[in-house]
Formats: C-alpha cells, sequence, structure tokens
C-alpha cells in the first residue's frame, strides 16, 4: 500500500511506534491491563494518535496497538493499524504464538495473521489485500507488485514486530542492570518482510515531554532489512533511525525520535495531568 505523504511522515511515525512504543510495553509482565497512549509529531504537526495496551501474567502476554492519522495526515493518507500479539513469557525470553494485524489506507487495505512455534518457521496464514472501491489503480512504482519469498530458515527463531521490539525494553533494562551487551540484534518477522533491530544502549538519558523532565535509558535502533522486501522499499528501511527513552522501571518508551528524514517524526507518550 503506498501511503504517498506517509512515506515522510506517517510510515516513519507507524514503523518506529510499532518498534519502539511496544518495546518494553510487558517488560515486567504485570498482572493487569496497561494503556498508554501517545501523540505523532511530523515536523512539528500532529499527524497521528496511538494506543497501546498490553496484558498477561507470569507466563503468558497479550499486546494491543492501535495507529490513527489524524489532520492532514488523516485527510492524505487515511492510515489506520490494529495489530495484537499473543505469546508465552519463559524467564527472560518471550515466545510469540500469534500475531494480528490489521492496516488500512485511502486504497487499500490489508489483512494479516501469522503463527509461530518453537524451533519451526512462523507461517502467514492469512495475507489478503483488498482495493477500496474508488481507489486508483497501481501507481506503477513497484509498490504494490509481489514481495520476493522469506525462506523458511529465515523465519525459524523470529518474533513478531511486537513481541520482538518489546524485548528492546526488556534488553534494555538488563543492559542497565549490568547484566546484557550494550549492542544486541533482535530477529523479526512481521508475515511479509524479515529483518533484525540492531539496537544500541547508551546509557542514561533524559527528555522533555509535556513541560516535565523525564530520565531513562537513551537507546538508538536501526534495521537491517533481509528478505522480503520490495526494491523500492530497501532504501526507506536501510535509512530508518529511531531513538527511544525506555523508563527503566518497567521498560515502557517515554519519547521516540525519528532520524530517518531530514524532517523530524517526533513520538511522546501523553503524560498524566494533576487535577
Amino acid at each position: 500500500m503506498q501511503l504517498g505523504f506517509g512515506r515522510l511522515g506517517i510510515e516513519t511515525a507507524a514503523k518506529a511506534l510499532a518498534a519502539a512504543a511496544a518495546a518494553g510495553c510487558l517488560a515486567s509482565a504485570p498482572a493487569r491491563a496497561t494503556t498508554l497512549r501517545y501523540e505523532v509529531f511530523w515536523g512539528g504537526f500532529h499527524t497521528a494518535e496511538v494506543a497501546l495496551v498490553s496484558d498477561g501474567g507470569a507466563s503468558v502476554y497479550h499486546a494491543r496497538l492501535g495507529i490513527e492519522t489524524v489532520g492532514l495526515a488523516e485527510s492524505l493518507s487515511g492510515l489506520t493499524v490494529r495489530a495484537e500479539s499473543w505469546g508465552r513469557a519463559s524467564g527472560a525470553d518471550l515466545a510469540p504464538l500469534r500475531f494480528n494485524a490489521d492496516t488500512q489506507g485511502k486504497d487499500s487495505e490489508n489483512r494479516l495473521a501469522v503463527e509461530f512455534a518453537p524451533a519451526a518457521p512462523a507461517r502467514t496464514v492469512l495475507d489478503v489485500t483488498r482495493r477500496l472501491t474508488g481507489a486508483k489503480g497501481d501507481d506503477g512504482d513497484g509498490d504494490d507488485g509481489p514481495r520476493p519469498p522469506v525462506p523458511p530458515d529465515l523465519r525459524t527463531g523470529t518474533l513478531d514486530p511486537l513481541s520482538a521490539l518489546m524485548e528492546l525494553g526488556r534488553r534494555a533494562m538488563r543492559t542497565a542492570a549490568g547484566q546484557g551487551p550494550a549492542r544486541f540484534v533482535v530477529p523479526v518477522y512481521d508475515g511479509h518482510q524479515r529483518y533484525d533491530a540492531v539496537v544500541i544502549v547508551k546509557g542514561p538519558g533524559r527528555t522533555a515531554v509535556d513541560n516535565r523532565t523525564l530520565s531513562g535509558i537513551a537507546v538508538d535502533v536501526r534495521f537491517s532489512p533481509l528478505a522480503g522486501f520490495r526494491p523500492d522499499d530497501l532504501d526507506f528501511w536501510r535509512s530508518a533511525r529511531f531513538t527511544a527513552l525506555i523508563d527503566p522501571a518497567n521498560g515502557l518508551p517515554l519519547h521516540i525520535t525519528s532520524t530517518d528524514s531530514t524532517i523530524a517524526t517526533v513520538i511522546n507518550v501523553e503524560m498524566p495531568h494533576d487535577n
């Protein structure tokens, strides 16, 4: 699905939030649901709102992510994303069982479902794209063409985007506590594409959100695309960079900045206000 305006800001926001906002939303496996809300800004303009809900116990987890564009971005791209992940938590490891994602823009919508199993290749069991009524045809840039296949060996031992990138928060906290490396790689299969999230934990960081100074763990993330990418998408993924400030108490992201464009995409958690 070609996002147009979204390729500059909305797609960046969706990618960064799906990665970093999920990075640790279940880091401490809370016993009750936790809801976070974020605002996305592109070039200073409010372009999207995000809700992240996670719940789980000591051995299972469930995460939900929703993204909706607002204002001019909604008029131009109409992007909405709904994603869910279920899995088991065993000690320090997350093992996803199923990942669902529904994505809709002005031209088309896609329904996706991926199943995971230990020591076996992840399987895309549902992948349906529907052209919406009145939408224009393919603009010829190849964005709607067939994707190269992802070999089974590259789909083995992977995590879905929510599960895999929740691992960012978990590992960042371990590193901050002196129990993990400063650089690590998380293997991701999203049902279409296989890529690595390459993470560098920089150490203590600070930022201002909603007139408050927040402290946390500063993390840099870049993506290494491996398989399943259309040629037109490779440069975008290879150049994608973002930094996140992770809450050291629970692994939740407080602030995310994309650095893959000359126009910055900034994602801030909505801070609660005192009555």
